[in-house]
């Protein structure tokens, strides 16, 4: 991974952000997102009912962890769910897996019945919007699939572009993702935000110099415990701490504290 970028440029008029769609805009219906994603592994996964989420979620972690980051994340996502059933089926063939790692990326990116729209967040984007910022998607996905869903859930066009990894050619939390984005927009970074929920891929934003903002409105990334049940992974989250209490991240669980963060104001 890139290094980080110090920040002691005064960070100014904020006129662009940068927001990510999946699990962030656009939230697990009903339940968090563990449960919906251990739940689709479950489903097209075939999985005995022994296999508990935790040791659906631990393996994807480890998978993760083992897994170097491509350039295409369809291929990315397959692979580690491939390895995932692979060490969770035992007894069925590794052909079955491969097919069913497929499967559970298309389910998991495509389809909109496992979805609904963080209708708060959306509400302050217009705001900022209104008051001349740029609202863009920055997401790792297909051109297709991104497309897919923000056509089922917006009527109208409530983003002035979308960025996938497809377009961009690279995928977070690399930092030209960004950079390719703020050159494309014509903005310097001190002047761009990210918006997002992962730890991992949307933090990686402080390497192209862009402030961040990690959005938890369920408390479920916890992002000041290093125990691993509570955690994608702990290394992440003591990097978080480091960059939470340095202040190139912010946090936010509610709409107040986003637009205290963006200085918009509560109406």
């Amino acid at each position: 991974m890139a290094q980080e970028r110090l920040f002691t440029r005064d960070p100014g008029q904020i006129r662009l952000l940068v927001v990510d769609l999946m699990f962030t805009l656009l939230l697990a219906k009903a339940h968090e997102r563990r449960s919906m994603v251990c739940d689709v592994y479950r489903q097209i996964g075939k999985l005995s009912d022994t296999v508990q989420d935790q040791d659906i979620w631990l393996a994807i972690q480890r998978r993760r962890n083992a897994l170097e980051p491509l350039k295409d994340d369809d291929n990315y996502w397959r692979l580690v769910n491939q390895q995932v059933l692979e060490e969770l089926l035992v007894g069925r063939a590794l052909q079955y897996a491969n097919t069913r790692g497929r499967d559970i990326h298309d389910c998991i990116l495509t389809d909109p019945s496992h979805y609904t729209v963080c209708h708060w967040l959306m509400q302050v984007l217009a705001q900022a919007s209104k008051n001349g910022m740029r609202v863009v998607i920055g997401s790792n996905q297909r051109v297709a699939s991104a497309n897919h869903l923000l056509n089922h859930f917006f009527t109208d066009s409530h983003f002035s572009a979308v960025y996938t990894s497809e377009m961009l050619g690279v995928r977070k939390p690399h930092a030209m993702f960004w950079e390719n984005i703020l050159q494309r927009e014509g903005i310097p970074a001190h002047e761009a935000r990210h918006i997002g929920n992962s730890v991992r891929s949307d933090m990686g934003s402080v390497n192209a110099g862009v402030r961040a903002i990690l959005l938890d409105p369920t408390h479920e990334h916890r992002y000041h415990s290093t125990d691993p049940k509570n955690s994608d992974s702990p290394a992440d989250y003591r990097r978080l701490a480091q960059l939470l209490k340095a202040g190139s991240v912010r946090a936010a669980t509610n709409a107040t504290e986003l637009r205290q963060l963006l200085g918009l104001n509560s109406h």
